[in-house]
């Protein structure tokens, strides 16, 4: 069962800035196919941090490796977004992700990030600006050869969606939203228990 958590107007306290990346300094946390299988659900129209093999079933990549920054150009549609975790890396992605939708150039961005709601990023980029489901117990990442990560389990996570307010009346607005509560029905049925803080528009 998912609760439904209204905090809106509430931030915990700032605490220091614990933005250091999880034990390891790694970026080998790919996303783990429980919530792979979620998000066929959702439809992704663009990975914009993808690893070379590209695991995620998306319409679109940018790939860093193959010389495709995603900080480097608009998303577009719902975006999936599993970003770097070595230090420094999440401030920014979380802070694309956020102007990406203020912009009016994709239409949701869902980030699986790590669980750090007292740090200074979440203070600035996600709480008060994006729904947040915490992940019930510990994700277990996988490397690229699907097997758990050396780290996988140490670190709380979360789902943040980062959502465009359209309008009642605009097109496709019911279709986004279809596609959303999609991907949340399909992560319960995956057996990924989220307790979701809503973001009151």
């Amino acid at each position: 069962m998912i609760a439904q958590l209204q905090l809106d107007g509430i931030a915990p306290p700032v605490v220091g800035e614990p933005e250091a990346a999880p034990p390891g300094e790694s970026d080998e946390f790919y996303t783990p196919a429980a919530i792979r299988s979620a998000l066929d659900a959702l439809g992704v129209d663009l990975d914009p941090c993808s690893p070379a093999h590209r695991p995620i079933n998306a319409a679109a990549y940018c790939v860093g490796s193959e010389g495709v920054d995603g900080l480097a150009a608009p998303w577009h549609g719902v975006v999936f977004c599993n970003p770097p975790y070595s230090r420094g890396s999440l401030p920014t992605w979380c802070e694309y992700a956020y102007r990406q939708i203020a912009d009016g150039h994709a239409l949701a961005v869902v980030g699986l990030v790590p669980a750090r709601p007292g740090s200074q990023y979440w203070h600035r980029w996600i709480w008060g600006k994006a729904a947040v489901g915490f992940i019930r117990g510990r994700v277990v990442f996988e490397g690229r050869d699907g097997k758990p990560t050396p780290t996988a389990g140490t670190f709380d996570s979360a789902l943040v969606i980062w959502c465009a307010a359209l309008p009642v009346d605009a097109g496709g607005s019911m279709a986004l939203a279809a596609r959303l509560a999609s991907f949340r029905a399909a992560l319960t049925r995956a057996g990924v228990d989220v307790y979701w803080c809503e973001r009151r528009r």
